[in-house]
């Protein structure tokens, strides 16, 4: 071996050798999260019949997530609130961007129910570098009122009218999912102009319902009660189901939309939607 050759055969050992470091330093940075989340203590206000009483939520998410999950046996509501900050930044900045997160609750009486307001936001320069998800559990939910970005949002167990606006933001869509077993009379409307819409419901929810889906597909789909006046024209699918009297309307701009009965409507789970 001439020293040329064994020189080169050393810088090539040393740059693997490199090489195998780095890679193990963006695993630990993965598996550390790199700082890039943190909890906020941010606290709720009880009405004054407590959170047994009928209550709504009201959020204004700006990016991220949120989730509801209604569980009858709470007293209280169990919030989680997290910032989030993107990994391609640096740990200095990146722990100014989760603090510049901001949560905002409040509770008042309207119209005779505890109504939970959550409102998010950022001073941060460039929004698609910081996330803020919101998780609830709750006793009841009796109505629901959100707008989110860049996320999905999941409810679980409620009841009472629905109006969600969800969308795409910084490359991630904002699909949309409901499953409950409570009865589902009033009014509903979930939008998205990105991702999947799923209204998972019990055999006592009724409805006039809308299901559009500009690029994908709609699907209404029941073993528990046989929808009437169905009616495609191929780009909308209209149907009712008992006394119609709520509006429930489905609709994405990228993707599809399910209605489903069933019984067990909260606990059935599909993957592949």
């Amino acid at each position: 071996m001439t020293p040329f050759t064994a020189a080169a055969q050393i810088a090539r050992t040393a740059s693997r050798s490199l090489t195998v470091l780095a890679g193990a330093g963006l695993l630990l940075c993965a598996v550390s999260a790199c700082n890039t989340t943190k909890k906020a203590e941010t606290a709720i206000s009880a009405p004054t019949d407590g959170w047994d009483s009928p209550a709504a939520v009201d959020i204004e998410n700006f990016h991220g997530s949120v989730t509801i999950i209604v569980d009858p046996t709470l007293t209280q509501i169990e919030p989680i609130f997290k910032a989030r900050a993107s990994l391609w930044v640096t740990d200095a900045v990146r722990k100014q961007a989760v603090e510049s997160v901001k949560f905002q609750t409040r509770t008042q009486d309207q119209d005779g129910r505890a109504v939970l307001s959550i409102k998010t936001s950022s001073k941060w320069g460039d929004p698609t570098e910081v996330w803020a998800d919101i998780t609830l559990k709750m006793p009841r939910c009796d109505g629901v009122r959100i707008f989110n970005r860049g996320g999905a949002v999941r409810l679980v167990g409620i009841s009472g009218a629905a109006q969600i606006d969800n969308g795409a933001f910084a490359g991630t869509s904002g699909p949309i999912e409901i499953r409950t077993e409570a009865d589902m009379l009033d009014p509903v409307a979930l939008v998205t102009n990105n991702g999947s819409v799923v209204y998972q419901v019990g055999p006592g929810s009724t409805g006039a319902f809308t299901l559009d889906s500009e690029t994908g597909s709609e699907s209404f789909d029941s073993d528990v009660i046989s929808p009437s006046m169905v009616h495609s024209n191929g780009k909308v699918t209209t149907a009712t189901v008992g006394s119609a009297e709520n509006a429930v309307l489905l609709r994405s701009a990228k993707g599809d939309v399910y209605v489903v009965f069933m019984k067990d409507a909260e606990r059935y789970t599909n993957p592949f939607r």
